[in-house]
């Protein structure tokens, strides 16, 4: 634990002495973004103060009140190159009044360790059968070998396969180039997302130039030898066939795309010029991201990467790189290595289309100089859902009724790939289909001869387990109070917020530790351990939580006890998984089949519409003989000759471009018996 001095100035000390409440683990030292440390000064529950901090180990931001007694400033790293004991000195006043405390805290310059990569060998040929070697080694924070990495893999051309365990810390994998004949560059990231933290994420980077294998041909006298000069290598000489073609193989490494060519013919004659090979630009960049998922909220962040290399595949700082989101938020790029900057992303407050692109673009490399990616966009929780149903359908076991169920979050963000579930009193739901954006479209068959002639749907909203843990949720509502005393909820969900059910959270602190397997919604409770006595009430307890077999860990802080127990908004969610499940309700109305039933349908036939209409009875028989008007809201019908099956055909030519939807209606003339459908202009 941190050496904690408490030191007072300008009179006595308060019985309950203030607390700099620190993330867990090392503070960075690396230059990046700024973090916020939070300050609790108990005899300041109306905030009136001043808190301020210094420290040799970075610069911090004025404090701004964040709940009663609770203060928050940001603390901006100075970049070390290797890790120190500093002290941080916090001071709270308010006129005359003051008081002060001293905190040894650990600074690293690596906050969420280190991933180092090395290819061997460092440069390819194209083809298969060439494969370059990865070594990949693994730290923690501390510069110790990380036991187990659950290491993610990326390249921007070729593939990287065979990924393995060789020792604690340390795995290999292969990299296979492409097979594409020009030259290219490897850009190989390696991130070990499960010790990210602080908006940090520990990655490697290994960039691979790869030299291509090309058959150059072209035509000349017969007998004429030729030599190439490529990149200062040299290939040939080749003799030309006696048409004068020939092919002389030679290699291209990036950055080249012309050579020397010389020939000779029989006759000794020695003639150089340079040649174009009409390669494409090689691309000098290369993006990454983390996490490429993010809650549109408007203030998650993601962790990008801009590689930039010379035109030779080398890594080089080669001047002004232009980065463009979409939608979101970007800062400055800043340099952190040769030929590497760093900047963050911040997600929108709306959905939008579902994702955000990122785009890189190095002026000065040419037009094939850019690299983009996509940053998938989540919604928030089910909380509003409409059902519509139909006015009423025919209630005959043959006809199904489609009811449509849209679903949004709390910000109206359609949601789409939720786990909809509906039932009903008397009629059997036949399917559940994605109908569009945040729209699901439900079927249902009501009986023939139904005991009542209407029927209640219910229809659930609920979200898909996820497998692999990425975080533990924690937000104001955790606190429940009940006849069992007071309880902290805490939940485990995946990258995508989908609860992960059946692990186990263990929890830390506070003593004694205990364990408990996460609920269907991924969810447990644990009960808030009574503080000692003695123990000052308005002193924060440190909830700290881990996961069985794998590396996510939460800690948060609780003031007060009993009923009066809260959580200090200390760097808490902003919502956990939904426990219980978004339900609405619709009432179906039914209606007895008619003697007659008029079917209509329309298709479009290049600019105009084929449109049938035919009668039929009760069991679905057709009515031969039933005369049937047809109309149209606009546009021209011409009557066409049936095509069989008592059905008649027309020709609908709804007219120039911009008639936008047209109503059609077919009325059966004996008992009044009609259909209606509307088609759109931009239907198929």
């Amino acid at each position: 634990m941190p050496l904690l001095l408490l030191l007072a100035w300008g009179g006595r000390q308060s019985a309950t002495a203030m607390e700099l409440l620190t993330p867990p683990g090392c503070l960075p030292a690396d230059g990046g973004p700024a973090v916020a440390l939070h300050v609790f000064v108990p005899q300041d529950s109306a905030c009136r103060g001043q808190v301020t901090a210094r420290s040799t180990g970075g610069s911090f931001s004025s404090s701004r009140c964040l709940a009663p007694a609770l203060f928050v400033l940001k603390y901006r790293p100075a970049r070390l190159d290797r890790a120190r004991q500093e002290t941080i000195e916090v001071v709270w006043s308010r006129g005359k009044s003051r008081q002060g405390i001293s905190r040894r805290v650990e600074l690293c310059p690596w906050p969420a360790g280190v991933v180092k990569i090395r290819a061997e060998p460092d440069h390819l040929l194209a083809g298969r059968g060439q494969q370059a070697a990865l070594h990949i080694d693994v730290f923690d924070s501390r510069g110790q070998p990380l036991e187990e990495a659950n290491l993610r893999v990326t390249s921007n051309v070729g593939q990287v396969r065979f990924l393995r365990r060789v020792a604690p810390g340390r795995y290999q994998a292969a990299f296979l180039p492409p097979d594409d004949p020009f030259p290219q560059v490897a850009i190989i990231m390696v991130a070990s997302p499960d010790t990210a933290r602080l908006d940090r994420v520990a990655v490697g980077r290994a960039v691979i130039p790869i030299t291509a294998r090309v058959e150059l041909p072209g035509k000349t006298r017969a007998g004429t030898r030729i030599r190439m000069k490529v990149a200062g290598r040299r290939f040939g000489p080749v003799t030309a066939a006696r048409d004068g073609t020939f092919k002389i193989p030679i290699l291209v490494p990036p950055g080249t795309n012309a050579g020397w060519a010389t020939s000779i013919d029989r006759a000794g004659n020695r003639t150089s010029r340079l040649v174009n090979l009409f390669l494409p630009e090689t691309n000098q960049l290369g993006i990454w991201a983390h996490p490429l998922q993010l809650p549109a909220d408007g203030h998650s962040r993601a962790r990008l990467l801009v590689t930039t290399v010379a035109p030779t595949g080398r890594p080089a700082d080669l001047g002004p790189v232009q980065v463009k989101a979409q939608r979101g938020r970007l800062s400055s790029l800043r340099r952190i290595a040769r030929g590497l900057l760093e900047a963050y992303y911040t997600a929108p407050d709306r959905v939008g289309p579902g994702r955000d692109s990122i785009t890189v673009r190095f002026p000065r490399g040419g037009s094939k100089s850019r690299a983009h990616l996509d940053i998938e966009l989540l919604p928030g929780q089910a909380r509003h859902m409409s059902i519509t149903a139909p006015a009423s359908t025919i209630a005959d076991g043959r006809h199904q009724a489609t009811v449509e169920v849209a679903l949004a979050d709390e910000r109206g963000n359609p949601l789409s790939g939720k786990l909809v579930e509906a039932t009903a009193a008397i009629s059997r739901v036949t399917g559940i289909e994605p109908a569009g954006p945040g729209r699901y479209q439900l079927s249902l068959l009501p009986p023939a001869d139904p005991p009542r002639w209407q029927d209640e749907l219910t229809v659930q909203v609920k979200e898909h387990v996820g497998k692999h843990p990425s975080r533990i949720l924690v937000s104001a509502e955790s606190i429940r109070n009940g006849p069992e005393g007071t309880k902290l909820v805490v939940c485990l969900v995946d990258e995508q917020f989908r609860p992960v059910p059946g692990t186990t959270i263990i929890r830390l602190l506070p003593e004694p530790a205990g364990e408990k397997i996460t609920d269907d919604f991924g969810c447990v409770e644990f009960d808030i351990v009574a503080k000692a006595e003695g123990e000052e009430e308005e002193r924060p307890l440190v909830h700290r939580f881990g996961c069985a077999g794998c590396r996510v860990f939460r800690q948060v802080y609780t003031i007060g006890s009993g009923d009066n127990t809260r959580l200090l908004p200390v760097r808490l969610d902003a919502r956990l998984p939904d426990t219980r499940p978004l339900s609405g309700r619709a009432t179906l109305v039914f209606r007895p089949a008619a003697p007659l039933e008029v079917l209509l349908q329309a298709r479009r036939q290049g600019s105009n519409w084929l449109v049938r209409a035919r009668v039929v009875g009760p069991a679905g028989q057709p009515r031969p003989g039933a005369r049937i008007t047809l109309e149209a809201s606009s546009g021209k019908l011409v009557a066409l000759p049936s095509p069989g099956q008592a059905t008649l055909a027309w020709r609908l030519e709804p007219g120039p471009p911009g008639w936008s939807s047209i109503v059609l209606t077919a009325t059966e003339r004996e008992l009044g018996t009609g259909a209606v459908i509307e088609i759109r202009e931009g239907d198929r």
